[in-house]
């Protein structure tokens, strides 16, 4: 039996194309009856939502002045710190143990009441610290002592303590009514202090206190013999005061050394220590230091048999008064 056109591949073809050709003309005779036809929508896939976020602040800008506000602050914290340590040190850590004076060296004290000044001051030490010396406790100490004038402290840390003592040595005798007190050289009286071993010179007064100073020309001539040094103190023969020449102490061999007031004491014994011991001066009547800066010398009379640098001057005639 013969194939229909239809049943062929080339008939299949054709009727394919003739049925996409009406369909495509119904469908564009639908289109113009009812309108384009709605394509449909794609269908897409939500997106995630992200986490809102915070908004992010402004940066701050600092200036000169937020500084200087926060400058107070920054000072009142520091002055408590410094406050809270300050009450520490003053409170506790100088006084402890930990700085405690455990060694006490003492240096100055002579005489006959070495061991009981230094036992004194020993025993006011042990209550100190290094950081923590009471001068003043010390002094107390020793103000029973009358040759005894101040203590000096130098403290090394951590436990050692330094006294220096300063004294008021005898310089001569007060005597009055068969009773004589050795004398300071400003004066004060020193009762009970052993001057037995002391070459010192004496002089004679109206009335001998028992305690305090003398007074009156006794006091103006403790003054002058107060800084004299020690070998022309045991030079002294006799000290008197009158005339022009205030204060006139006569060394041995008879020569008279003007002194006039008390004042520059010192100065005045380096000139006449300077005087004696110049090897160019053969013969002294006498010496002149009423002026220190302007000393002067002259007469005829014995040399003194002894100076500072332990020469011997021969006994000639001196010349008019020179300066030196």
């Amino acid at each position: 039996m013969a194939k229909s056109r239809a049943t062929t591949p080339a008939g299949r073809r054709r009727a394919a194309r003739r049925g996409a050709t009406a369909a495509g003309t119904r469908t564009r005779r639908q289109q113009a009856a009812h309108g384009p036809r709605k394509a449909k929508p794609k269908r897409t896939k939500p997106k995630a939502r992200k986490a809102p976020t915070k908004p992010r602040k402004p940066p701050v800008k600092r200036s000169a002045g937020g500084l200087r506000s926060r400058g107070p602050r920054i000072l009142v914290t520091l002055l408590i710190i410094l406050g809270v340590l300050a009450a520490t040190y003053q409170l506790w850590f100088r006084n402890s143990s930990f700085v405690a004076v455990e060694r006490v060296t003492i240096e100055g004290v002579h005489g006959p009441e070495q061991e009981a000044v230094e036992a004194a001051l020993s025993q006011a030490a042990d209550d100190m610290t290094t950081l923590n010396v009471d001068e003043d406790a010390l002094e107390a100490a020793v103000a029973g002592f009358p040759t005894v004038v101040g203590v000096d402290a130098d403290a090394d840390f951590p436990h050692d303590l330094a006294l220096l003592v300063k004294e008021r040595p005898p310089v001569l005798l007060a005597t009055a009514g068969g009773k004589s007190l050795p004398v300071a050289g400003d004066g004060t009286v020193l009762p009970g202090v052993d001057v037995s071993d002391l070459k010192i010179p004496s002089i004679g007064v109206d009335e001998l206190p028992e305690q305090g100073r003398l007074s009156g020309d006794a006091l103006q001539i403790a003054r002058v013999m107060g800084p004299a040094p020690k070998p022309l103190l045991e030079l002294v023969e006799e000290i008197s005061v009158g005339g022009e020449e205030g204060v006139q102490v006569t060394l041995r061999g008879g020569v008279p050394v003007w002194f006039g007031g008390s004042d520059d004491a010192t100065a005045k014994w380096d000139a006449t220590a300077a005087i004696l011991a110049d090897p160019q001066i053969d013969t002294l009547t006498y010496v002149d230091v009423r002026v220190a800066e302007r000393p002067s010398i002259g007469g005829a009379a014995p040399a003194v048999t002894e100076s500072t640098t332990d020469t011997t001057a021969p006994e000639t005639a001196a010349p008019e008064p020179v300066a030196p």
